[in-house]
């Protein structure tokens, strides 16, 4: 919000204005198996601060999944990478980062499950060696909304 003098109002006559925001886009990439549950609680808190989030369980509608996954990586801001221990084992999810790195896109590696992109390097494919030199989030259940109003801010939300 911003304060604006109003036209024909005369001196001293000032209203409050809503700034339109950025609405930030994400793509949420996981593997099912290890994290559906956290991505999906990702997906809804970060919908509800105002960003457009898209998960595949969600938001895969008609189409051809491989081409619809693509259009939807290439075409948001920001690609969040949910990693626990066995997340890198998915070729869905090595497909979908592969495609975010070289799309040029923002990666947030969001750190679960206590993974850890530097002790777990062995488990990080070659084509994906890149992520330990980008700044990620670590969420743990203790500090839960912690690490998701750091994600927000790392996305523009605050």
């Amino acid at each position: 919000m911003w304060l604006e003098r109003t036209a024909g109002g005369g001196v001293g006559v000032w209203a409050w204005r809503n700034r339109p925001r950025h609405k930030p886009s994400v793509f949420i990439s996981y593997r099912r198996k290890v994290s559906w549950a956290t991505a999906l609680k990702i997906h809804d808190m970060l919908t509800a601060r105002g960003a457009d989030v898209f998960m595949d369980v969600q938001d895969l509608r008609e189409g051809r999944y491989a081409q619809k996954l693509e259009e939807e990586v290439r075409s948001r801001e920001y690609f969040v990478l949910l990693i626990a221990p066995g997340t890198l084992e998915s070729e869905w999810v090595i497909k979908e980062a592969q495609m975010a790195i070289d799309a040029g896109k923002n990666i947030i590696p969001v750190l679960t499950d206590g993974f850890d992109l530097y002790k777990n390097q062995g488990e990080i494919p070659t084509e994906l060696k890149d992520l330990s030199s980008h700044n990620a989030v670590t969420l743990s259940l203790e500090y839960f909304e912690a690490g998701i109003d750091r994600l927000a801010e790392f996305i523009g939300l605050k």
